[in-house]
């Protein structure tokens, strides 16, 4: 934390660049805007260092080493917030939310909608991207095929090598269709502003242990893998406004 250099190498990761070139384009420096799940905050710190200055940055939790971070940006607003169960006054323009949803269950994303039709000033908007591809064929099959099986060779792999491991199971969130999130937006007071921007074709394949190294080592196999990317979108941007 000792330079924004050093601090956006380290945690400006390649999914948060297909985030931060679609908001800059989409939102405005005057506006108040609220980020909902912000973590460390990379993102949102690259867009206050662009210029949008009324960013306030939220999570359950402070990030270890704030104190630190705001010696370098200076008047960045951090809250421990809880959206389902904490209640502010304040209003905003907009209200982003990055990698959260896929955590979240239907009634859970019902009542994220709601609480944050109330956070916002009137034709409000609400920009967010789930965290995890649609479900389709691909996802279905690279999902509950492919990595649970990739995962089970390492295990024998290790076992047989004569290594200690152990093999656990994680729930790694939800998986929904391409409509349901839009559907239950609307029910909402929420309406789709513009077509769901779809982006960052390799951030799903680095789930994989195998695919992550041949993404690091061979540019050609990255290509073939952007393509079959295209059905894997990792950044699913939805862009929404309040009725």
């Amino acid at each position: 934390y000792n330079s924004k250099k050093n601090f956006f190498k380290e945690y400006f990761l390649d999914e948060h660049n297909a985030y931060f070139n679609y908001l800059k384009k989409k939102l405005n420096k005057n506006e108040k805007i609220l980020s909902i799940g912000s973590g460390r905050g990379a993102l949102e710190l690259k867009l206050y260092d662009l210029g949008f200055k009324k960013i306030t940055l939220t999570d359950l939790e402070i990030p270890a080493g704030q104190k630190e971070l705001n010696k370098i940006f200076k008047d960045v607003k951090y809250k421990k917030f809880n959206l389902f169960k904490d209640k502010t006054k304040k209003k905003y323009d907009v209200v982003i939310c990055m990698n959260l949803l896929y955590a979240f269950n239907k009634n859970q994303i019902k009542s994220f909608f709601i609480s944050c039709s109330k956070l916002l000033n009137k034709n409000g908007k609400l920009i967010l991207s789930p965290g995890l591809a649609p479900i389709g064929l691909t996802n279905l099959f690279y999902n509950f095929i492919y990595l649970p099986l990739e995962c089970f060779l390492f295990f024998l792999y290790f076992k047989i090598k004569g290594k200690e491991v152990t093999l656990f199971k994680f729930h790694h969130g939800f998986l929904f269709k391409k409509s349901e999130i839009i559907d239950i937006a609307l029910i909402n007071n929420f309406i789709l502003f513009e077509k769901v921007f779809r982006n960052d074709f390799l951030s799903e394949f680095k789930r994989s242990l195998f695919l992550r190294k041949l993404i690091k080592k061979d540019f050609k196999k990255n290509t073939i893998l952007k393509i079959l990317g295209r059905f894997l979108p990792f950044a699913n941007i939805h862009y929404f406004k309040l009725k």
